[in-house]
């Protein structure tokens, strides 16, 4: 028995609208997140572009991909169900990724027995 044709919406990031006639959401075959994007190139060529690394044949590293709310960890092979949504989100950067030495914050190491008396008074 064969699949059935599954169609979900995909979110058009608003940088790449041009590319979609100006479109922010629009309805794509597939029952994987590679099917959906190949059958998007398929109706705006050059978007799979901004969004595919074809030596790596992955979604770009700047790329995320959510479905249905949930970042995927599996990217191109993540399944797409009948009415998913698909948002193609591009990296967000900033910050230099490390804590200045004044965000830093020492903590009391607590034995065994603080926790334990703490526990039985909290009771």
């Amino acid at each position: 028995m064969g699949e059935s044709i599954r169609m979900a919406e995909v979110w058009i990031p608003p940088m790449m609208q041009s590319l979609s006639d100006g479109k922010g959401r629009v309805k794509v075959t597939g029952s994987t997140v590679r099917q959906i994007l190949n059958n998007l190139e398929s109706l705006y060529p050059g978007l799979k572009a901004h969004l595919y690394d074809e030596e790596a044949d992955r979604l770009k590293p700047q790329i995320a991909v959510v479905v249905d709310g949930d970042v995927s960890q599996l990217g191109l092979l993540e399944r797409v169900e009948e009415g998913s949504e698909i948002h193609f989100l591009p990296a967000i950067g900033g910050g230099s990724g490390s804590f200045p030495r004044s965000a830093e914050v020492s903590l009391p190491i607590l034995g065994n027995d603080v926790l334990i008396e703490r526990d039985i008074l909290d009771d």
